[in-house]
């Protein structure tokens, strides 16, 4: 799904994701996390949402040209957030190489996004046994939190340490989950939210 809203002179809240960010799995008119945290935020700007069902990151790493030249670059309140990786390490393979190749792309289009003059949120990302290894899942986020600035991003959405929807939650609890034991449902989703909003405020001035 790519949907978008117009500018506003306050700036562009860009989130850049997956099948989460795209809200699979919920029903009609239930908003998914960077919807909710858009409206947390304390800066009122517009929302765009660059997502799709099995999207890489790597894809966006292509696509930087076209999706980051919608936006005026001068505008001091530009935020993008940067939440995928799941589906570069399933497409890369599973251990070192598929958490590399992950790692690798956000990188890249954190870096691209920070040349361009804008102020960079990252996420780790909910626990998703048995899709990808757990030992794949605490290596790519553990690393992407320890790392992220290197990665030139201004502030870290820390999904992988909610009790949760991180290391130590239960993708088959249907309190926050679909039953995919992959996506979450409307409260997972929400209480995502908390923790992006909470980020995105960190950078606004």
């Amino acid at each position: 799904m790519h949907a978008s809203a117009a500018q506003t002179q306050t700036g562009v809240l860009l989130g850049i994701g997956d099948s989460v960010m795209s809200g699979a799995g919920l029903g009609r008119g239930r908003l998914t996390f960077i919807a909710i945290a858009a409206d947390k935020i304390k800066r009122r700007l517009a929302l765009t949402v660059f997502a799709a069902d099995g999207e890489p990151c790597s894809q966006h790493v292509q696509r930087f040209p076209e999706e980051a030249a919608h936006f005026d670059a001068s505008a001091a309140n530009n935020v993008v957030v940067i939440s995928c990786g799941h589906n570069d390490i399933l497409h890369a393979g599973r251990g070192a190489k598929g958490v590399a190749a992950a790692l690798s792309s956000i990188r890249t289009l954190c870096t691209d996004y920070h040349r361009a003059g804008w102020k960079v949120v990252v996420e780790t990302r909910q626990k998703i046994v048995p899709a990808i290894d757990l030992v794949d899942q605490i290596s790519f986020n553990t690393q992407l939190a320890k790392n992220f600035r290197a990665y030139n991003c201004d502030a870290i959405s820390d999904i992988w340490r909610d009790g949760h929807l991180g290391e130590n939650g239960n993708p088959g609890d249907p309190t926050y989950y679909e039953g995919d034991q992959v996506h979450p449902n409307e409260r997972g989703q929400a209480l995502w939210a908390t923790y992006t909003a909470k980020a995105i405020d960190s950078v606004l001035h």
